[in-house]
């Protein structure tokens, strides 16, 4: 009993831990802030600097922010987008249990899909052996 109650906090963690933790808020003030410093800086800049450089570090500015909320983004979803880390250590898990299952059932299928969705149909109504 220990040993599943370990399994299951330690699975509500993983989950939690895979929810993103900044708050949708906070990325609209983010974006909004850069937003104003955009404009701020394309609408009070100096006139004696040419228009050229203003619409160079404009756009330099616009792409900084731009990098910076999809390094945000990616961060904030550890298991998606670009730098996602692979599931191996729950896919190793999942192999060992399939395998424990298998071998104390012989001839008995997994009662889910390789998404961990029951199959209706082959629901477990015993439970295993050991």
């Amino acid at each position: 009993l220990t040993a599943d109650r370990d399994r299951g906090e330690t699975r509500s963690r993983r989950l939690s831990e895979s929810q993103p933790a900044i708050p949708d808020a906070l990325k609209f003030v983010f974006l909004f802030c850069a937003a104003m410093a955009l404009f701020a800086l394309a609408t009070f800049t100096l006139p004696s600097v040419r228009r050229r450089v203003q619409i160079g570090v404009l756009i330099i500015l616009a792409i900084i922010f731009v990098m910076f909320m999809t390094l945000i983004k990616e961060l904030d979803e550890p298991y998606y987008g670009v730098a996602r880390i692979a599931p191996t250590d729950i896919s190793r898990v999942a192999a060992d249990l399939t395998e424990t299952y298998l071998d104390e059932n012989p001839g008995k299928t997994l009662p889910c899909d390789e998404t961990g969705k029951e199959i209706p149909g082959r629901a477990i109504t015993e439970l295993p052996k050991g």
